[in-house]
């Protein structure tokens, strides 16, 4: 299993591969439809705008509606990485879950020393059945390889994953794409 240990308890695998996992999301009552919460730093940003690294170097991208990319602005040095948090909170209980945090969570997460500071959140759906997919694409010899440190936990390994792509199906079964974010 890859998918990183916060996640574990609130979901069930549907598909897996060796370096991928799809999984539902369930809340621990049982629930599985959620209200979905974005940083809102990101509100004003197109829902199609994306983080994407291309020869070793991100981009902010925005693509057309045939996925074709319109606009790419590299992230440089003096730009901080935009803040992106992902919660879901359950329609039932309202225990809330978070998703993603860049900050915290993917390769760039354990690469970088970002200052870790409360966002505030905004409603962007309601009563979603949420899935998550989580890409590793390196091993665990490869990723303490690639960060030069042999003593790095096998935990540490599974949230340093280096794509995630979050979406879900709204009352009519029509499937909304939520995030897609890569993160090495």
């Amino acid at each position: 299993m890859i998918i990183p240990k916060y996640l574990r308890k609130i979901s069930s695998v549907v598909e897996s591969s060796n370096i991928s996992e799809l999984v539902s999301m369930r809340c621990t009552c049982g629930n599985i439809t959620f209200k979905v919460f974005e940083n809102e730093n990101n509100q004003s940003r197109n829902v199609n705008s994306e983080i994407l690294r291309i020869d070793g170097k991100l981009y902010y991208i925005k693509r057309n509606i045939f996925g074709k990319i319109k606009e790419k602005n590299e992230i440089n040095q003096q730009t901080e990485l935009e803040r992106k948090v992902l919660m879901i909170k359950c329609e039932k209980c309202n225990e809330s879950y978070n998703i993603f945090d860049n900050y915290l969570n993917g390769y760039d997460a354990q690469l970088n020393n970002l200052q870790k500071k409360n966002v505030k959140m905004y409603k962007k759906f309601d009563n979603m059945k949420v899935f998550v997919k989580i890409i590793n694409d390196l091993s665990y010899e490869e990723f303490k390889s690639d960060i030069g440190n042999n003593d790095v936990s096998y935990e540490t390994y599974l949230s340093s994953f280096s794509y995630i792509e979050v979406y879900g199906y709204d009352c009519r079964e029509k499937r909304i794409k939520i995030l897609s974010y890569e993160t090495a």
